[in-house]
């Protein structure tokens, strides 16, 4: 009974995205004449997450404006916005932010849209969510703000570096292994992003719990350029400093596998995993 009724609300759904796209007003309102007010708000709700999911931005207005709701999740705690965010769909991030989606919900990892949008590099996203006062310095399960994942994404965008930190987003924050977004950008060789971060004020004689540095890490895998730029910050700050050390109720060290990847075994060895 369950399966069949989660399999009508998907049908009904998809012929209101059908509907909506060819701005069919009247087919649509005839799909939500049903006697039950409950179902057609799952209707509703079921069409709003498929149709964000598509990009479909006609389709997401129409619903939206027919009282689909704009927190409404898959059951997974995804809901339409994590989903908009982390695609970049920001015309999408902002049209269900005008309708009172939680801009600070976070998904089953502890990720929250501004955190979902800057791992993908989406500045036009990250635009629309700050335009509803996102929370920069939000942290997820494993104390990754969005400004770490922006700075130690592979790809690397300096614009969604720039947007964070023109938010007032905290430079040296470490996260559950004790790196920060200096460290995190050495690892993955953005030069523009760890130039950028050093401009800021970036701390490079901050060590994580493994004792290393970002100048340790960019060394350790031939980053000579970043490598260069960390040794001039460095000679600017010789106070070094270390991460608190954090011990779990078992005694044993809190860590977590690497955002980059394990690190390659040099002589003398490189840094540890973060």
């Amino acid at each position: 009974m369950f399966l069949e009724k989660a399999d009508n609300r998907r049908r009904v759904a998809n012929l209101l995205i059908k509907a909506a796209r060819k701005k069919d007003g009247r087919a649509f309102n005839s799909l939500l004449e049903q006697d039950d007010a409950n179902e057609v708000q799952a209707i509703l709700n079921v069409a709003l997450l498929l149709a964000v999911l598509k990009n479909d931005e006609d389709a997401v207005q129409m619903l939206l404006d027919h009282g689909a709701n704009a927190n409404a999740d898959n059951g997974d705690g995804n809901t339409a916005l994590l989903w908009a965010a982390g695609n970049g769909y920001a015309k999408i991030t902002r049209m269900l932010l005008e309708h009172g989606a939680h801009v600070e919900t976070k998904d089953a990892l502890g990720r929250t849209a501004l955190i979902l949008a800057t791992m993908n590099n989406h500045e036009d996203a990250v635009q629309a969510l700050f335009a509803h006062n996102a929370d920069v310095n939000a942290k997820d399960d494993r104390d990754f703000t969005a400004l770490m994942w922006a700075a130690g994404n592979g790809k690397g965008n300096p614009g969604v570096v720039r947007a964070l930190l023109d938010r007032h987003a905290r430079i040296d924050v470490q996260n559950d292994t004790g790196n920060t977004a200096l460290i995190l950008a050495t690892m993955n060789n953005n030069v523009d992003i760890v130039r950028e971060l050093l401009d800021r004020g970036a701390d490079a004689s901050l060590k994580n719990r493994y004792g290393d540095t970002a100048l340790k890490w960019a060394e350790s895998k031939g980053h000579k350029e970043i490598a260069d730029l960390l040794k001039q910050a460095a000679a600017k700050e010789p106070q070094v400093k270390t991460a608190p050390a954090q011990k779990t109720e078992a005694g044993t060290w809190r860590g977590r596998p690497a955002l980059s990847g394990p690190a390659v075994t040099l002589s003398p060895p490189a840094p540890k995993n973060i």
